[in-house]
């Protein structure tokens, strides 16, 4: 596709750059090649970001640009995507931001005014997942940025993704108020170190969605051992939810050890029906086998990730279980609960997509 499109420079933050356009920007789609730069969001009716530009001397403000747009699959490096960051919103962020839903608010606790880092590529529940933080904000007054990052050769894809999710009614992509989504095709997308690195850098918070835990029916499918927090990392999430947080850890990854089947993560990747069906076999076969001990471990960590799943209230109207909201104490107390051996006697089906739930 190709188009001629032109607007004025409005601001510059770092490299990145923000454009208003002479014509509505729901006639630009995102990752189109904008006069050599990528764009990656549309935040109001009016205006465009645009990755860093290539010349050496960025636009002044109040400079006009005027391109053919093309789709770019180029992928921002991890400089451009940190200026992409500090542009969004300087500095450390504010106080947690407490959005209720429970794999967010434990796993990777959010900052009011900051980023967040969504990695996983597609088929992973993102949309969803976007379109239900910005229904659970849009009435508040706390604000979230958020770069979803993604291969440039899903950019295509991606497209479409989005366009469906708006006409689906999936929350106001792009032009919320409080939400800022910025779409960027990164080449650290598809990196497992992806969060921890990105929080190390300048995310306040990121997260991988796995599609093994897709596969098993697990949404959101945010990996508890790819989130991270600089409120966990510095502690400002308070002592209790630290604690529980490194135990879950710990056990998680202690279970992952004791139950990796190669096999399984094959057929993940080649998106086959059977992966699912191979993780119940395997896992069936892998417990029996295990101490006592170990399987009381492997038990506890599944019904952990049994509970963080969640009915969303955008995806009332196809799922038919209304949405559900849980605070971040409830979360990190049930956590503990469940790792102490309070529901041992709780079947995993009976904390699967609910909200508070009791031994």
């Amino acid at each position: 596709m190709s188009a001629r499109f032109s607007g004025q420079v409005v601001g510059l933050k770092g490299t990145l750059v923000e454009l208003t356009l002479d014509a509505p920007p729901g006639r630009v789609p995102l990752f189109t090649n904008f006069g050599g730069a990528t764009t990656i969001a549309q935040p109001t009716d009016r205006t465009l970001f645009l990755a860093p530009l290539p010349p050496a001397r960025p636009p002044a403000s109040g400079a006009r640009l005027q391109a053919d747009a093309t789709l770019s699959r180029k992928e921002l490096d991890d400089a451009a995507l940190a200026d992409v960051v500090a542009g969004l919103a300087p500095g450390r962020g504010g106080a947690i931001l407490e959005t209720g839903i429970k794999a967010l608010d434990f796993l990777c606790p959010l900052r009011d005014g900051g980023v967040l880092g969504v990695f996983g590529g597609l088929g992973v529940g993102a949309t969803v997942l976007l379109g239900e933080l910005i229904h659970r904000l849009k009435d508040g007054w706390q604000t979230l940025n958020v770069v979803y990052a993604m291969r440039g050769a899903d950019a295509p894809q991606a497209q479409g993704l989005r366009a469906q999710a708006v006409d689906e009614g999936l929350g106001e992509f792009d032009r919320n108020g409080r939400v800022t989504i910025a779409w960027v095709p990164a080449s650290s997308a598809s990196d497992p170190g992806g969060p921890e690195a990105a929080v190390a850098g300048s995310f306040h918070a990121a997260l991988l969605l796995s599609p093994g835990l897709t596969v098993r029916g697990i949404y959101p499918a945010v990996d508890g051992l790819r989130a991270a927090s600089t409120a966990l990392a510095a502690g400002d999430a308070g002592a209790d939810h630290v604690e529980v947080w490194r135990r879950y850890r710990e056990a998680l990854g202690r279970t992952r050890e004791l139950m990796a089947d190669v096999a399984f993560w094959e057929l993940v990747a080649l998106k086959s029906r059977r992966a699912n069906e191979r993780f119940q076999a395997f896992e069936a076969d892998r417990l029996a086998r295990l101490a006592a001990s170990d399987r009381q471990l492997v038990t506890r960590v599944r019904k952990v990730e049994r509970y963080l799943t969640q009915p969303f209230h955008i995806a009332a109207p196809f799922t038919g279980m209304p949405g559900q909201t849980v605070s971040r104490h409830e979360t990190v107390r049930t956590v503990a609960a469940i790792l102490d051996g309070r529901f041992d006697h709780v079947p995993e089906q009976a904390l699967t997509f609910k909200g508070s739930v009791q031994p």
